[in-house]
């Protein structure tokens, strides 16, 4: 079981990189779990493990956070 197998379309979570944000889109078939749109208007594809989809990023850098 991955970090995110039951993320949902408005969870709120915590970026590394970009602070707060929501989740926009879930993707049941594709190498990314789940589209973020963080506060500042970036919006960034992560794995079902938290891995982004740009950079050189090797770990997790997401997190659920209650807000």
């Amino acid at each position: 079981m991955a970090y995110f197998d039951n993320v949902k379309v408005k969870d709120k979570l915590y970026g590394l990189v970009f602070g707060r944000g929501k989740v926009s889109q879930v993707f049941e078939d594709s190498h990314y779990k789940m589209m973020v749109k963080f506060k500042n208007g970036h919006e960034v594809p992560y794995t079902e493990d938290g891995i982004p989809g740009w950079g050189n990023f090797k770990k997790q850098t997401i997190f659920t956070k209650m807000i």
